[in-house]
């Protein structure tokens, strides 16, 4: 019982526009994925940092010899049968090494950073869908309130027709041609009910939420998304876009990535130095003698140790390493125009986000006026029509025309709303943190 009510309170609740982001945020793939190459990037750093402690290792060895072999006391041959230990433990630690360690690192760390930015845009991305897809479904369920709105005012029309019929005021034609003209909005009617339907669906997909379950999303449009009149200036934005922006900060962070390898690529032509040391010791009893030493004895005698410094001087290497540091060359310049290209890019952006907000403010002023002129037109109409000054099919045209400008109106209004969260977006506002 617990658990079916549980299923119905999750299957009757209603998805405000933050819900349905976070829900696909949340079961996105494509962000999943995401997540687990940031967990590799974590790792990464975390064996970078780590390469610059020096590395040691242990060994043990246990040898049975039978027949001819060597005496590690003697080192001579002997036919005697024998069981040896041998024990060592080793480090190891580079001293230069062309800073490869410390770039390595910053590399890992720009990475980290970059899969980060990755993981915004992509969230971005995903919550900017959904943005769309909502209103989507919004909008069409407002031209479904509209064509059963249209609809209702038919069938009064057509009763009111029906009943002048009986008073002998209107002819068969009249009522036939009202009859039509409720299926007409009955039609419509169906057709809205889909649309509404198939961007549900739409909006599921994006979600990722189950096909079988009831989606229900809140359909009340907050005070906050008012129309406002005021233009936007796009140099404003264009400046916090620059520094906010995930993909320029990828393409900031990919730059970086090039100049740490170009660095690296340039000092791996210098000597590398590198520094070891170990300390070994064994054990040695010959079977069948009764002369061996004590273990601990034997272990004690036979220590040994040794420091080794070494250098690594690249004199030839087929040009591979003059080589690698023109291919790095080429990839910081790359980088570099990439980020330009970015940086042009997301100007470009912000302008045509700018002025498509502009457009849609102005759109939607003018649209509501168009939609008050229309319904005082209607309401003219709709009082000839009763004053038999017009007819059935002048009242249907004014009735349309008026329904054309509710939807242009609504239309409008949600396309600012929508080009009004893109441009919050390139403030400086992910989509999800936006009221």
């Amino acid at each position: 019982m617990l658990l079916a009510a549980t299923n119905l309170t999750f299957a009757q609740k209603v998805f405000s526009l933050k819900d349905c982001m976070n829900y696909a945020v949340e079961n996105s793939p494509k962000y999943k994925i995401q997540e687990a190459k940031n967990k590799n990037a974590d790792l990464d750093f975390r064996e970078s940092y780590l390469s610059f402690i020096p590395s040691i290792s242990a060994s043990a060895s246990a040898t049975a010899s039978f027949g001819r072999s060597i005496d590690p006391e003697t080192n001579t041959y002997t036919n005697t049968t024998s069981f040896s230990n041998s024990y060592g433990i080793y480090g190891s630690y580079t001293i230069f090494n062309g800073f490869s360690t410390v770039n390595n690192y910053r590399i890992a760390k720009t990475s980290r950073l970059m899969g980060a930015e990755d993981a915004k845009l992509l969230k971005d991305d995903i919550c900017l869908q959904t943005i769309q897809a909502y209103y989507n479904v919004i909008y069409y369920s407002g031209m479904m309130n509209l064509a059963k709105s249209q609809l209702e005012e038919s069938e009064t029309s057509l009763k009111s027709i029906k009943l002048r019929e009986e008073l002998g005021l209107s002819g068969q034609a009249d009522v036939l041609q009202a009859e039509a003209i409720v299926a007409g909005n009955e039609f419509n009617l169906v057709q809205q009910k889909n649309n509404v339907e198939q961007t549900i669906i739409i909006l599921k997909g994006i979600m990722s939420f189950p096909k079988d379950e009831n989606l229900l999303i809140d359909t009340i449009i907050s005070n906050k998304d008012e129309v406002i009149s005021n233009a936007i200036l796009p140099e404003n934005v264009i400046a916090a876009a620059k520094s906010f922006s995930p993909k320029l900060k990828t393409k900031e962070q990919n730059l970086k990535v090039a100049e740490y390898k170009l660095k690296t690529a340039k000092w791996s032509l210098l000597p590398r130095l590198y520094l070891e040391g170990g300390y070994n010791t064994g054990y040695v009893n010959y079977i069948g003698m009764g002369s061996n030493k004590k273990f601990w004895d034997q272990i004690k005698d036979m220590q040994g140790q040794y420091i080794y410094l070494g250098m690594n001087i690249p004199i030839f290497s087929a040009l591979s390493l003059q080589g690698n540091v023109s291919k790095n060359k080429n990839l910081l310049a790359i980088a570099a125009y990439e980020y330009a290209e970015q940086v042009n890019e997301v100007e470009i952006e912000v302008l045509r986000a700018t002025q498509d907000l502009n457009g849609a403010i102005k759109e939607f002023y003018q649209a509501k006026k168009q939609t008050e002129m229309q319904e005082m037109a209607h309401k003219l109409n709709k009082r000839k029509y009763e004053e038999g000054m017009i007819s059935i099919l002048e009242l249907h045209a004014s009735s349309n025309q008026l329904l054309a400008a509710n939807a242009q109106m609504l239309n409008a209004r949600f396309q600012y709303i929508i080009k009004n969260k893109v441009v919050k977006y390139y403030r400086g506002e992910h989509y999800i943190e936006q009221d």
